[in-house]
Order: C-alpha cells, then sequence, then structure tokens
C-alpha cells in the first residue's frame, strides 16, 4: 500500500515537471516572439530653415538628400503626405513629411525596417523633426515601394492656385488641401476648414510634362 502511494506521488510530480517544463517553454518561446515583433521609435528635433524652389515632393526631397542625407541615404522614399491651409489662393499654414524607408534584415518577424518621416512646416520653410522608427516589419505599417518622379515632381502650389477652378469657393472661405502620396499615385482632397467637408477630390497618377494644369492625368473620385 505504501508502496503504491509512494509510485503514485513520483507519477504526480512527474506530470507536475513536465507541466511546468512546457509553461517554461511556451512562455519563452512567446518572449522570443514578442521580441522579434518589438518597434521603437525615438524623435529628434531639427527646427532648421530650408530654401525650396517650389512647392513639391520632390524638392523637399532634394533639400533632405543636399543637406540631411544622415536621414534619407540608402533608403527609399515611400511616402508623402501635406496639410496646406490657404484663403483666396494665398497659404496661410502648411505641413509636409517624407517617410524614407530601408529593409535591414530577417532578425524580425516581416524582416527588420527602420523607418524616418521628415516633418516640414511649410509656412516658415522649417525642417522640423524627424521620428526614427526601427523594429519588426511586421508592426511598421508602410508601403515598400519607393514613390515614381509623376508623384514627387507634382506642384501642389498649382491645387492653391487653381482651387476656384475645382469648386465653388466663397474669396473670404479657408480652405485645406490634404494630400497623400504612396508609390504610383497620390490622392489630392480640398476641403472646407470649418468643417472639414470635402468639396472636391482626385486621384493623381501623372503630372504633365508640358506642366498645365488642365492637362495632368487623374481620376476624379
Amino acid at each position: 500500500m505504501k508502496e503504491h502511494a509512494t509510485l503514485k506521488k513520483k507519477i504526480m510530480i512527474t506530470i507536475l515537471c513536465v507541466l511546468a517544463l512546457f509553461i517554461v517553454a511556451v512562455s519563452i518561446a512567446g518572449l522570443v516572439e514578442s521580441n522579434r515583433e518589438q518597434v521603437y521609435d525615438e524623435t529628434t528635433t531639427i527646427n532648421q530653415p530650408i530654401s525650396i524652389l517650389t512647392l513639391s515632393i520632390a524638392e523637399l526631397d532634394r533639400v533632405m538628400q543636399s543637406e540631411y542625407p544622415k536621414y534619407c541615404k540608402g533608403m527609399q522614399l515611400v511616402e508623402a503626405t501635406a496639410e496646406i491651409q490657404f484663403r483666396d489662393r494665398v497659404i496661410q499654414r502648411g505641413e509636409a513629411s517624407l517617410t524614407y524607408y530601408r529593409y535591414i534584415d530577417e532578425s524580425m518577424e516581416g524582416g527588420n525596417v527602420e523607418t524616418n518621416e521628415c516633418r516640414f512646416d511649410l509656412s516658415t520653410n522649417t525642417f522640423v523633426s524627424v521620428v526614427h522608427t526601427f523594429g519588426s516589419g511586421r508592426s511598421i505599417f508602410v508601403n515598400d515601394n519607393a514613390l515614381t518622379e509623376k508623384v514627387t515632381n507634382t506642384p501642389l502650389d498649382q491645387y492653391v492656385l487653381h482651387a476656384p477652378e475645382l469648386a465653388d469657393l466663397q474669396a473670404d472661405g479657408v480652405y485645406l488641401l490634404r494630400v497623400d502620396g504612396v508609390y504610383n499615385w497620390m490622392n489630392i482632397s480640398l476641403l472646407t476648414m470649418k468643417d472639414q467637408r470635402l468639396i472636391y477630390g482626385e486621384t493623381l497618377t501623372q503630372w504633365p510634362e508640358n506642366g498645365k494644369f488642365a492637362e495632368r492625368e487623374f481620376s476624379l473620385k
């Protein structure tokens, strides 16, 4: 009877040890998996004036490549955004960002990648800051296709200049031009500043070589 109790005790201890080892193994595997999906970010304040000749993504990229290569060298320009507030064709406030991307290796889930989001104040022509993000490509949501010249060469100020032709705008109204460029297209939205109501939108696919606003290739929303 005593031997039976001892055997039963040994079996229970063995089961508990196996269960404990299983829990430890699962915990370690989860920790490793979690570490492979980690993302880190840091923001660097720049606040330096820049000189741009035209209001376009290509011109901002030229400034970055020539004056701040440490934030974009060896990286692809994969996304560009802008918000421009204006009244009666005069720009009152503007912000833009360029996102550069680089694939590093396979040490993380979805690849070990990094991005630099460079932010600008278009009303004061200032390079404001850089948000550096790095880690798992599974957790960093960014298109990894480089922006094409068809998109980057689009002169954004032309949309402000020709806004009255695109919509029936009030001369004293305040409007917002919102731009989002990814890969081979650029979404253009013209909204009222007060209630963010969409009054005009298009998806631009190419800016004409002759530079004429009316001859650009686009698809209306």
